[in-house]
């Protein structure tokens, strides 16, 4: 686990919201700007608007992008196990 991750829950579940940090940590990015670049070019999913002040992302889109740049980029792909444990 990096050190970006450590205060991230063990699971998150699909539909749980994110914030922009949460996002930053999962994602590898070091700062909210370079996410909110890629969202002006629609080149990273929009965040939903909860109020003029508060935004947040679904994990599982979060994931979604993440799978796509890595097929994009040729690597394999992870899938989160669905339960706890693993096998």
């Amino acid at each position: 686990m990096k050190a970006t991750e450590a205060h991230l829950p063990p699971i998150l579940q699909d539909e749980a919201l994110i914030d922009i940090k949460t996002v930053c940590a999962l994602t590898g990015f070091k700062a909210p700007s370079p996410i909110y670049d890629r969202i002006r070019d629609g080149l990273f999913p929009p965040p939903i608007r909860l109020s003029s002040r508060c935004s947040r992302w679904k994990v599982s889109v979060i994931r979604a992008w993440i799978a796509a740049q890595q097929a994009q980029a040729g690597a394999p792909v992870q899938t989160p196990s669905a339960g706890r444990g693993g096998a």
